[in-house]
């Protein structure tokens, strides 16, 4: 039987799905052609919704569609409790490159890495910064919830910021994706120049209410 990106996405209530940030749509591109095969997939953050039945619902989406392969989940909340034979859960602050560099280096290089953490500008920039060198070569390194970087009502301006000075992530990806140039407060000189040197391309693709991007590794 077929495994329909979308209808497990549905099942689980996920925002991913078509009704909510349509994410899904873009998942499908990359995804399609590579979900049978044994891959290592991680996801920063696991939610907790008081309105959405399940808990971690990302990480139930990718167990149930990547169905040969080992799924992570990374949360500086402790969520063990949902961990069985394929679903890993790893507890990290992902504003702290050695917490994350120590989750991955249980985990190994990974063929899929997705940023669905916090949404704070920083919180983003780390851990593309320290995470992309844990990446194989081709993986796909992905950056949700975009919108923060310029957030609408009923967010504030300031709320995914540490000050008014901090490096967008949205404005430097499109600025990278313009000049080859990284460019970000929160990273180090040599973690930007590996980004320039190591990132394919760039990808940038427009959900129902955010951007979403996807950097693939050279």
């Amino acid at each position: 039987m077929e495994r329909n990106l979308e209808q497990i996405a549905n099942f689980y209530e996920t925002d991913k799905r078509k009704s909510d940030h349509n994410y899904t749509e873009f998942y499908h591109q990359y995804f399609d052609k590579i979900k049978d095969e044994k891959l290592v997939v991680a996801e920063i953050g696991i939610l907790r919704h008081p309105a959405r039945p399940y808990e971690g619902a990302s990480l139930l989406l990718w167990r149930d569609y990547f169905i040969n392969s080992e799924i992570h989940g990374i949360d500086i909340v402790d969520h063990t409790h949902m961990a069985d034979e394929r679903l890993n859960i790893h507890i990290a602050d992902q504003g702290e490159r050695i917490q994350l560099d120590n989750v991955f280096n249980k985990i190994g290089l990974a063929d899929i890495i997705i940023e669905d953490g916090s949404h704070f500008m920083h919180h983003q920039q780390i851990s593309l910064a320290c995470l992309f060198k844990h990446l194989k070569s081709g993986g796909i390194f992905v950056i949700e919830d975009l919108h923060t970087s310029h957030p609408k009502h009923p967010f504030q301006p300031s709320e995914f910021r540490l000050s008014d000075n901090d490096t967008r992530t949205l404005d430097m990806l499109y600025e990278f994706i313009e000049t080859g140039k990284m460019e970000s407060m929160f990273m180090t000189p040599e973690e930007c120049k590996y980004l320039e040197d190591n990132i394919a391309s760039c990808n940038m693709h427009k959900g129902n209410e955010s951007e979403i991007c996807f950097l693939i590794k050279k």
